[in-house]
């Protein structure tokens, strides 16, 4: 190649630079996105939430957090469950969300209207319910008086059992069907109650409601085990009643 022919292809390749490598750019665009809707995933409740028993060990670590009555006294969580520390051979425990969640309000009034005392006679083995939700203990009277609950009432405030027990949190309100526990309360209605619940309240009491992305679930515990559980996909998504009765072999 002569001195100038070099030259001229020098000229060329200045004027017209090779463009860089797409492929750096769009791994990295595919990385981010990943990356992204990993971390989103989170708290979608639709995928991989399942209704198998936690480990062993995150009961037994779960066991030993704190839970606390309307008074502020604190107690195990296990001691709900133990053989020894409670009534009946079973243990329904239900954790709802936070303590002004409408739709948790309406499956605990569906409960006390399932689970009567009629239901609880006809049960083959005896079994107590207690209900735990994620807000503070300061504000379990106030649910207590609203919801006319008779079960026992305790806070987890930290949401330390619900982790462990894979309780997560999640951005999905409806889900894919409305619950039958819902049927009478429609959505206007259901978000005003809230909104009157927290007015009701005294003001230094309004944010201990709890984490309003938490959902609960409920878990029957026999022999200090857990022998049935499931946990919510989306903020109305507490197992039927039709369910509890099946579980509890309630026929009436």
């Amino acid at each position: 190649m002569t001195m100038t022919n070099m030259t001229n292809a020098a000229t060329t390749a200045t004027r017209n630079p090779s463009p860089p490598p797409r492929h750096r750019k769009v791994r990295t665009t595919r990385c981010f996105l990943r990356t992204r809707n990993d971390w989103f995933a989170q708290f979608d409740g639709e995928l991989d939430i399942s209704d198998d028993p936690p480990s062993r060990d995150a009961l037994e670590e779960a066991g030993d957090i704190p839970v606390f009555d309307s008074a502020g006294n604190q107690r195990a969580f296990k001691s709900l469950y133990t053989v020894g520390d409670v009534v009946g051979s079973r243990q329904l425990i239900i954790f709802i969300r936070h303590f002004y969640c409408g739709a948790c309000k309406a499956y605990i009034d569906a409960l006390i209207n399932t689970i009567n005392a009629g239901a609880v006679a006809d049960m083959p083995l005896p079994t107590s319910i207690s209900i735990i939700g994620c807000g503070k203990p300061e504000l379990i009277r106030h649910y207590k008086a609203t919801t006319q609950c008779p079960f026992p009432i305790f806070a987890d405030p930290s949401r330390r059992i619900f982790k462990l027990l894979g309780m997560r949190i999640s951005f999905n309100v409806w889900g894919t069907k409305r619950p039958e526990y819902m049927r009478n309360l429609k959505t206007t209605a259901w978000m005003a109650g809230q909104l009157r619940d927290v007015r009701s309240v005294e003001p230094h009491k309004r944010y201990m409601g709890g984490n309003l992305l938490q959902i609960g679930g409920e878990f029957l515990f026999q022999d200090g085990e857990i022998a049935w559980c499931h946990r919510m996909r989306n903020y109305r998504g507490h197992a039927e009643m039709g369910v509890i009765k099946r579980i509890l072999d309630v026929r009436r």
